[in-house]
């Protein structure tokens, strides 16, 4: 009986160890404006939920009355829900969100007077991300993230949507 007590929690503690990882994501797309971004987040998956903590560093121009540059560096912080898996685990789709803190520096070479002003500001943001397992440990993924940061003076929504690859340590 000791032995199958036994058996039975070596079984479940490996199976366990299994359902978890450590990842870390790269990809690179498009923002707001015509503008570009680059993420890098890091995961910890436990079966179907996903935490994350990410940088965003996007750059776009907004040319609606003169031409001048925005940068914005963004820390995140989220969960994702695995929302579909097939069974051979080669394909999932995830939906979550967060909130987010950034700041964004405005270039301003021609020094005409703007509204805007470096700062930094707070909000949150909604994602739906899909992957594509290559191999078990490297997949390819596709991100949309819409964040929203009512104090911003680039605007209240801003989106991302991009490509990448994530490789898993486990």
């Amino acid at each position: 009986m000791k032995k199958i007590i036994l058996s039975f929690l070596l079984v479940t503690s490996i199976s366990y160890c299994q359902i978890s990882e450590n990842s870390i994501a790269l990809s690179a797309g498009i923002t707001e404006k015509d503008g570009s971004g680059v993420l890098l987040n890091y995961n910890y998956k436990e079966k179907r939920s996903i935490y994350e903590a990410g940088v965003l560093y996007s750059r776009f121009k907004d040319t609606q009355y003169i031409a001048v540059d925005y940068n914005v560096i963004t820390l995140q912080v989220g969960y994702l829900y695995d929302a579909f898996r097939n069974n051979r685990n080669s394909f999932n789709f995830s939906i979550g969100g967060g909130i987010s803190g950034s700041y964004e520096s405005i270039e301003n070479p021609n020094k005409i007077e703007l509204k805007s002003k470096n700062g930094f500001f707070f909000g949150f943001y909604a994602v739906a991300q899909a992957e594509l397992y290559i191999i078990e440990k490297l997949s390819f993924l596709v991100r949309a993230q819409q964040n929203y940061s009512p104090n911003a003076t680039t605007g209240a929504f801003n989106p991302y949507i991009g490509a990448g690859i994530k490789f898993n340590f486990n």
